[in-house]
């Protein structure tokens, strides 16, 4: 008897100590390559301003859709970037994610072209071929509102979108200005591939699962801090560097 009472307070002390240790560890979702310098960025002050917390910093690498499905049922604990108005470009599709209310980065978004087309704003591709990740659903939502179905092209990754450029399979490819130019020197299939035009700069914003919702306003706090004791500056000097 003695024996299981024993065996029985280690199994409880095992359990105890495993979910203290989970909820010292907060889990972020993301589909950013970790060779970014977005991911580098947003990475770098999230573990810094989680550690001010107590609290200890992972990321799991998926793609968009699967990321936001792991973050919104809890299975992962949020997302490192998304657009300020995130519930409002997905139809509420993940009404479990909360806005952290501070911007950790900013995407330019752009038209990316074999040659130079007359393309100067969102209304200019209506006549053209557009290839998209799918993933990005700010661009989604606005390319949606555009009205031309028949010439929308919805793919999984970046990559694929400039290879259906590449294969003469789309007019243009809408991309992350970043993303786009390192896709294009990635290799001799892009090389006659081109930005022609900077249509957004959009701001970011780390996103964490309802059940962490009474993290929010220390996170903001420590990010903020960040700005002011040069913590930030040190993170943006180390990353460029890189």
């Amino acid at each position: 008897m003695k024996l299981m009472i024993i065996r029985s307070l280690v199994v409880l002390l095992l359990l105890g100590a495993s979910a203290v240790r989970a909820e010292q560890n907060i889990t972020f979702s993301t589909g950013a390559s970790p060779d970014s310098h977005r991911f580098k960025l947003v990475s770098s002050q999230l573990e810094e301003a989680l550690k001010r917390m107590g609290l200890e910093f992972s990321v799991e690498f998926h793609p968009s859709a699967r990321s936001l499905d792991l973050s919104n049922g809890g299975r992962l604990d949020g997302e490192m970037h998304r657009v300020y108005k995130f519930h409002e470009v997905t139809n509420n599709a993940y009404p479990n994610l909360r806005r952290v209310d501070f911007s950790v980065t900013s995407t330019r978004i752009s038209a990316f072209a074999r040659e130079d087309l007359a393309i100067k704003n969102w209304q200019d591709l209506r006549k053209y071929k557009i290839a998209f990740n799918s993933g990005r659903k700010r661009t989604t939502k606005i390319l949606q509102g555009l009205d031309i179905e028949d010439n929308l092209h919805s793919v999984t990754s970046e990559v694929k979108a400039f290879k259906m450029l590449a294969a003469d399979r789309a007019d243009v490819v809408i991309s992350s200005q970043v993303q786009g130019i390192k896709i294009i020197k990635s290799s001799a299939e892009f090389s006659d591939i081109k930005e022609i035009a900077l249509l957004d700069e959009v701001k970011l914003y780390p996103y964490v699962n309802k059940q962490h919702t009474d993290l929010i306003p220390t996170l903001i706090e420590n990010l903020e801090e960040m700005r002011r004791d040069g913590s930030y500056d040190q993170i943006l000097a180390r990353v460029n560097s890189e």
